[in-house]
């Protein structure tokens, strides 16, 4: 009935997105990885919670469809975020060091769904940065949540590698934007980064002010 052959798809597009989009990078330095990375871990351990499984589903369904032209994936793709983006709003209002790695991975995922499903249908349409331009609201919100982990729960909640990747992920959007980092997020160190990662970040973070500046 529809709801295996929903269910059926769901799988199918799962499978595909971890196998050929998401398998982590074994071999790659700690300093080339990810949020993305975190994901696996994470979401293997809490599978059921309703936000991860929105977050994962509605991205797999919809790289599903544009890279195997299947319509009906998409439409699937599109209640699952909504839902996604409802359960999301309510889950941040109520943020504690026991949901905090769930909404940066949601909002992580809300963001790449955005560039899916509005990059170019052709290859050739000029259309400069518009995918990701899309997804900066979630870029700011992940920004948001980075500085209520600081000021709020940093004391008690020991940083994560999703808190950590994220903050590597809002210094390059803020690279992409002609942004100035804020104060509270120009030292790496109290979101994990140390000795060589903390001096190639330090790097970064000047540089982006400075250009910014220019």
């Amino acid at each position: 009935d529809a709801n295996d052959s929903a269910n059926s798809r769901q799988s199918h597009a799962i499978v595909y997105y971890l196998h050929y989009h998401l398998h982590p990078l074994i071999d790659a330095p700690i300093v080339s990885k990810g949020i993305s990375d975190d994901l696996l871990s994470i979401w293997q351990s809490r599978a059921e919670y309703p936000i991860l499984d929105l977050a994962v589903s509605s991205m797999a369904l919809a790289v599903y469809s544009h890279t195997q032209q299947h319509p009906p994936a998409i439409i699937e793709a599109s209640m699952r975020y909504q839902r996604l983006l409802q359960i999301t709003r309510k889950t941040i209002l109520t943020l504690d060091e026991g949901n905090i790695d769930d909404c940066l991975l949601a909002i992580f995922f809300m963001s790449r769904y955005e560039q899916v499903v509005y990059r170019p249908s052709h290859p050739n349409q000029k259309t400069p940065f518009a995918s990701m331009v899309s997804s900066f609201s979630h870029h700011d919100g992940a920004l948001a949540i980075l500085k209520a982990w600081k000021a709020h729960l940093s004391h008690r909640q020991p940083v994560t590698g999703v808190i950590k990747h994220t903050r590597r992920a809002m210094v390059r959007s803020a690279l992409l934007r002609n942004r100035g980092l804020p104060e509270w997020i120009l030292d790496g160190s109290p979101f994990g980064e140390q000795g060589l990662e903390l001096e190639s970040d330090s790097t970064m973070v000047r540089f982006v002010n400075s250009r910014q500046r220019l």
